[in-house]
């Protein structure tokens, strides 16, 4: 079965859908609505704050009472003006009801490491429940093995604000910032990810690299998950998709295939799949593979 990258693994294609199709697909067919909060049994009433609700009975958060959301309407015309500023096709779109997450990805030109194709886009994100800020990242996915490999955060709109009613406006100019943000990280990851596959790494060096990616492999008694993640980097390392055990560059997809396709996420109130997809946007990139970026560019 072929390998999806974490973003597919989510969220449905609307690449080649009209916009009003790709909302409905997409499960954004609905309105941010609020109320007031209260106790049914005694009647109470709490002026303070208020709940934010979908316009489908989906309870997205509480915010305060003057608080003034957008909408999803205007989250997905501003990402379709982004991506028609850009030239390429808004290619994903989608929620995550327990995160009241709305996502859009943004298909990118692809860059190349050697022969090695690497996936970019801009991925937009929105938290309809008053606590997250709209956010632009740079995505980076190796195209062999669907590994996520890193995010860049490139900016929030306008600064640190959340959600007003004139929120997203002055959309040119931010728009030529997020752009001139995504060519800069690519032009920063392109030295990187040279100079990783260019760096010959033997085992030995790898065994060296995962002691200090997996610091409780250094306890006296290191725990049975911490050997297993151990074997299962070692195996990736060599016998990875696209990997040979010859360079730095096969050290890093090593990390990065296990955090995107043998990492186990547990199910909360979202899915497995959409518990990876956070972990791998909320920083810049999964954790692990962070930090084993930062050991083998040190």
């Amino acid at each position: 079965m072929a390998k999806k990258d974490l973003i597919s693994q989510v969220f449905p294609t609307v690449k080649d859908l009209p916009i009003g199709e790709a909302q409905r697909v997409a499960d954004l067919n609905w309105q941010v609505q609020s109320e007031k909060l209260g106790g049914m049994d005694t009647g109470r009433e709490i002026d303070s704050h208020k709940a934010l609700f979908t316009s489908d009975n989906r309870l997205l958060g509480v915010v305060g009472a003057d608080y003034q959301p957008s909408q999803v309407d205007e989250f997905i015309s501003s990402s379709y003006d982004l991506a028609n500023f850009v030239g390429y096709p808004v290619s994903k779109l989608g929620f995550i009801p327990g995160k009241s997450l709305v996502t859009a990805f943004i298909d990118l030109k692809p860059m190349s490491i050697q022969d090695d194709q690497l996936n970019v886009g801009i991925l937009i994100q929105d938290g309809f429940n008053g606590l997250q800020s709209r956010s632009y990242k740079m995505v980076i996915i190796r195209e062999r093995c669907q590994n996520g490999m890193v995010t860049k955060h490139l900016m929030d709109s306008l600064g640190s604000t959340r959600h007003s009613k004139n929120f997203e406006s002055n959309h040119s100019n931010r728009f030529k910032l997020i752009l001139n943000s995504v060519n800069e990280e690519i032009s920063r990851m392109e030295v990187k990810f040279e100079s990783l596959f260019n760096t010959r790494f033997d085992k030995p060096q790898f065994s060296e690299f995962t002691e200090a990616l997996l610091p409780a492999l250094k306890r006296d008694k290191p725990s049975k998950q911490a050997l297993r993640v151990q074997d299962q980097l070692e195996t990736l390392f060599v016998n990875g998709t696209g990997t040979n055990g010859v360079s730095k560059w096969d050290a890093y997809n090593a990390v990065t295939e296990y955090c995107s396709h043998e990492k186990r996420y547990k199910q909360t109130s979202s899915s497995p799949d959409e518990n990876k997809f956070v972990d791998f946007t909320k920083g810049n990139g999964f954790p692990l593979a962070e930090k084993a970026l930062k050991l083998l560019t040190a």
